[in-house]
C-alpha cells in the first residue's frame, strides 16, 4: 500500500493538505487510537479512547469504544457486541450500504472524523473558501496555506465554535491530531483529538455471532452479571509476591499495624487493584486508580491524626495479572520494579482475565475492596478507552467512603 507523500513539497495549500489527508485514510486500511481530551465551559475536563479502522474500498468499519461496545460494519450490515457479555449481539441491515452517515443513523455519538476522511465528502469551495465537514466539529472553512512544522503540515481552520487546527503526518498523510471548540448549550467546549497507529489486520476487528443471542436493540447489550461482588466472600486469587512467595493476608495485616499507635481491632480495608499485565489500558487504569487511593489513605491517616476515631486504615495493592502462558520467573520482578518507581509494592496472579472478569466482565482492570475478614465491600471496574476516567476514579472514591463508614 503506498500512501500520498508530502515531504518533498516545501509549500502546500490548505486545500492540498486536506485532499491529500483524504487520500491517505482512503489508500487502504487505517486503524487508529483516539485519545479524546474534553474541557466544558465550566472547566470540567475529560479523557476518553475510542479505536477505530476503516477501509474506503471495500467499504468497512471498525469500533472500539473500550469495554462499552464494538462494531464492525461492512457490505449491507452492522454487528455490535460488548465485551462485558459474550453471550448477546445487535445486528443492524445497512440496505445503502457502509458509510459515515449509515453508521450515524445506528450509532449517533461517533467523535472522531476518521468515518469522514475514509468515507465521506471531500473537500468543497463556496464563496471563495475552502471547507470539510469532520466529526465532531462539523464544517470547517480552511485558511489558505498550510504550514509546515517539522514532521507535520498544520492546516488552521474555523468552525461553527470557532478555530480549530489539523496537524498531519508528512510521511504518512494520516491525521495526527485535530483540536478546536464544538458548540453546545452550554457554550464552547474545547476538543482536542491525538491519534496514534494500532494494528489494522481485519481478523483482530470482525466480530463474530457464534454463541451468541441476537438481541432487538443496542441497549439491550447490557453487562453480564458479575460473579462475585459486594457481601461476597473472596475467592482464592492465587496471590503472589514477586519473590515467588505465596501472599499472606495476616502477614500483610500485621506488618502494616506493626509499630503504630493504633489499637489491634483496627479495621484494615484492602484495595486490590486488579489489571492485565501488558494492557495499556489496564496498566493506566491501575496507575491512576493506585493514586487516588493513595491520597484517600493519607486523608484517612490525616483525619485519624487529627482525632477523628473509628476509621478503618487504608492499603491499595496493585495486582499484575497475567495468563499462565505469560509467566516467566522474570516476568513479576519486571513489572514489581515497574511499580516500584512509584512507591508501590506489587502482587501477582496467573489466573488470567477470567478472574478480572468475576469481578468486572470484560474490563482490563477493576478495584475490589476487602474487608479483615475478606469480605468484598466494593467493587469498580476500571476502563480508561472507554470511559469518562474522571467518573470512574469518582467511583473509587466513593467507594472508599462508603466502606469506609460502613458498620463491620
Amino acid at each position: 500500500m503506498v500512501r500520498p507523500a508530502f515531504a518533498a513539497q516545501p509549500t502546500l495549500s490548505s486545500r492540498q493538505a486536506i485532499e491529500r489527508l483524504c487520500a491517505s485514510h482512503r489508500a487502504g486500511p487505517v486503524a487508529q487510537a483516539v485519545r479524546i481530551r474534553t474541557v466544558s465551559p465550566s472547566g470540567k475536563e475529560r479523557t476518553s479512547r475510542v479505536t477505530v479502522r476503516t477501509t474506503a474500498e471495500p467499504a468497512t468499519i471498525g469500533l472500539s469504544l473500550g469495554r462499552a461496545l464494538r462494531v464492525w460494519a461492512s457490505g449491507d450490515e452492522l454487528l455490535a457486541v460488548t465485551p462485558r457479555n459474550k453471550s448477546v449481539y445487535f445486528e443492524s441491515a445497512m440496505p445503502e450500504g457502509v458509510s459515515a452517515r449509515s453508521l450515524r443513523r445506528t450509532i449517533r455519538e461517533v467523535p472522531v472524523p476518521h468515518l469522514d476522511l475514509a468515507l465521506g465528502a471531500e473537500p468543497a469551495q463556496a464563496g471563495g473558501s475552502w471547507s470539510i465537514t469532520l466529526a465532531p466539529f462539523g464544517t470547517l472553512t480552511l485558511a489558505d496555506q498550510a504550514e509546515e512544522a517539522g514532521a507535520d503540515w498544520i492546516v488552521a481552520a474555523t468552525g461553527p465554535a470557532g478555530p480549530a487546527e489539523i496537524r498531519v503526518d508528512k510521511t504518512t498523510g494520516l491525521l495526527k491530531r485535530l483540536h478546536g471548540a464544538v458548540p453546545s448549550a452550554e457554550g464552547p467546549v474545547r476538543v482536542d483529538l491525538v491519534c496514534q497507529p494500532v494494528d489494522s489486520d481485519e481478523a483482530g476487528w470482525r466480530l463474530a455471532r457464534e454463541g451468541r443471542t441476537r438481541v432487538a436493540t443496542l441497549a439491550e447489550l447490557k453487562a453480564a452479571d458479575a460473579e462475585v461482588g459486594p457481601g461476597a466472600a473472596l475467592p482464592n486469587l492465587g496471590l503472589m509476591t514477586p519473590e515467588l512467595i505465596a501472599f499472606s493476608w495476616r502477614e500483610a495485616r500485621d506488618s502494616l499495624l506493626a509499630g503504630r499507635p493504633l489499637a489491634q481491632d483496627t479495621r484494615v480495608l484492602t484495595a486490590l487493584v486488579l489489571f492485565r499485565a501488558g494492557s495499556a489500558e489496564g496498566s493506566d487504569g491501575a496507575v491512576r486508580a493506585t493514586g487516588v487511593l493513595s491520597a484517600a489513605r493519607k486523608d484517612a491517616d490525616r483525619r485519624r491524626f487529627t482525632g477523628e476515631a473509628g476509621l478503618p486504615v487504608l492499603v491499595a495493592r496493585p495486582v499484575a495479572v497475567l495468563e499462565l502462558a505469560e509467566f516467566t520467573p522474570s516476568r513479576p520482578r519486571e513489572l514489581a520494579a515497574e511499580w516500584a518507581l512509584l512507591g508501590e509494592s506489587l502482587l501477582w496472579t496467573t489466573s488470567g482475565q477470567a478472574l478480572i472478569d468475576r469481578f468486572s466482565p470484560g474490563s482490563p482492570g477493576v478495584v475490589v475492596l476487602v474487608d479483615d475478614d475478606q469480605i468484598v465491600r466494593g467493587v469498580a471496574g476500571l476502563d480508561p478507552a472507554g470511559q469518562d476516567m474522571d467518573a470512574v476514579l469518582a467511583e473509587v472514591r466513593a467507594l472508599v467512603e462508603e466502606a469506609a463508614v460502613a458498620p463491620r
